[in-house]
């Protein structure tokens, strides 16, 4: 069984029920939705599409819609794009300037804060520039490293604190699908400190809306404020793109890997993403470096990656996604089984470490123990239990569907919805059923089984024991 969570990103190449039917089958347990791109329409059209597919397998999948936040992009350009050569000079203005090669950057905050000096970079970098002059309404800027640039590119100011809005209209936009279609996760990009989680969170629960918030770690600011973060954050991921242009880009790894060990200590999801099998956008085999990519995220006890251009737009996302997924089970061998030394009073946290430790025992190898049973309300026991990396499958069972979803991004989680009596002898019994009828559990075999005493109480796992199947 794959324990590393994926997440594909739904586009033109992998929109088809087909293609999503066979992306679930190969692993995926949570799609991407990127509103950078395409209309509402569309998105709405390819959530419904995803969920019949899923409903259709009996497989749950988590619907996950990534908003533009804080980000600045380029307006659009004559014609759809032109070429910038080493050494030109152009306009940077807030429109296109009659006469004059332009550059458009319509959010009128950026022109604030420019200086002679500053260095800009475009769609990921592969663009620099640098502002060589100041005029009344524009600037002029030299091309350092050129190419061709496309509308509605990225701009990344790396030295400027732009003091931009935590949501702009499109995310508005974006929130009220979220409202009606009831999804799992909401990604909030290029994310500063907390307060834009905070803000984020207040707009959610203006709205109703019950999903859960990824912050993306992608700027200096939001690497220096993290512990913050992650205080208010339901789930984190590493967007390794933009991080590598706000950094040296020698020093990402290195902030990938500190950026994982804080999530796992506090139990929070962690994705890591972008460029992971990026050469897959065209050929049918990854590079060796790729390969090393991919596996390096799960020996730094990733719980989740993701597939961007690879699956929304690449030539082989099914191929792609088989790929990550055979790399991702076997570095699991190895990584199973590393549990953390951490000091804790808190009993669900109690628990959880007891439960690693005798997965661990002498006592679990004799017994053939393969499996944690985890009854939880809000998945945080099953999510605390996950941090250990057991070498055991983790079957969580919850009577919240909300809560089904949310560990989909969890390692070595496998979650179950079932609507069971709290507090009962005969919910055991229901229960242990229910897994038997899904194919998880055997008659004759031994699990550890991890509840609470109160059935359905959040925040009250108090019990540990080892249930025999009959």
């Amino acid at each position: 069984m794959l324990h590393t969570k994926i997440i594909a990103t739904i586009g033109p190449a992998s929109e088809s029920k087909q293609t999503i039917k066979e992306l679930i089958l190969a692993g995926a347990t949570c799609f991407r939705f990127n509103f950078k791109h395409s209309d509402l329409s569309w998105h709405k059209e390819r959530i419904e599409r995803v969920r019949q597919v899923s409903k259709q397998l009996s497989i749950p999948v988590a619907l996950f819609i990534d908003l533009q936040g804080p980000e600045v992009r380029i307006g659009d350009l004559p014609g759809g794009s032109f070429k910038l050569k080493k050494g030109e000079r152009v306009v940077l203005a807030a429109e296109t300037l009659s006469g004059k090669k332009t550059i458009p950057i319509p959010d009128k905050k950026v022109f604030a804060k420019l200086k002679t000096g500053n260095i800009i970079y475009l769609d990921d970098a592969f663009i620099e520039l640098k502002v060589v002059e100041k005029k009344k309404d524009y600037f002029i800027v030299e091309v350092v490293e050129g190419g061709v640039l496309k509308s509605r590119k990225g701009a990344n100011f790396p030295s400027l604190d732009l003091e931009l809005a935590t949501l702009v209209e499109k995310d508005m936009k974006a929130l009220t699908l979220a409202q009606t279609e009831d999804l799992d996760f909401i990604g909030l990009s290029f994310v500063r400190d907390e307060i834009d989680i905070i803000n984020l969170k207040k707009e959610l629960k203006k709205r109703k809306i019950r999903a859960k918030v990824i912050a993306k770690i992608e700027t200096s600011q939001a690497v220096a404020n993290f512990d913050a973060i992650l205080e208010h954050t339901d789930a984190v991921m590493v967007a390794r793109g933009d991080l590598a242009v706000e950094f040296p880009f020698e020093k990402v790894p290195g902030i990938q890997k500190e950026i994982i060990k804080k999530c796992r200590n506090r139990a929070v999801p962690v994705i890591v993403a972008t460029q992971m099998l990026q050469s897959m956008v065209d050929y049918p085999r990854p590079t060796r470096a790729e390969i090393s990519d991919v596996a390096n995220a799960v020996y730094d006890f990733a719980d989740c990656l993701m597939l961007s251009g690879e699956s929304a737009a690449g030539k082989h996302p099914v191929k792609a996604l088989k790929t990550m997924a055979k790399i991702a089970q076997f570095v699991e061998k190895d990584i199973t089984g590393n549990g953390l030394d951490l000091m804790t009073d808190d009993m669900n946290e109690v628990i959880t470490q007891s439960a690693f430790w005798i997965s661990k025992s002498d006592f679990a190898l004799e017994k053939k123990i393969s499996k944690i049973v985890v009854l939880t309300e809000t998945g945080q026991t099953a999510r605390l239990l996950s941090r250990y990396r057991p070498k055991l499958d983790i079957i969580a069972v919850s009577s919240r569907k909300k809560t089904v979803e949310s560990l989909l991004l969890s390692f070595g989680v496998t979650p179950f919805y079932l609507k069971y009596a709290h507090n009962t002898a005969h919910s055991v019994k229901k229960v242990m059923e229910f897994l038997k009828q899904k194919g998880q559990l055997k008659k004759g075999e031994d699990v550890i089984f991890i509840h609470g005493e109160m059935w359905g109480t959040p925040a009250q796992t108090n019990t540990l024991k080892i249930q025999h199947i009959s």
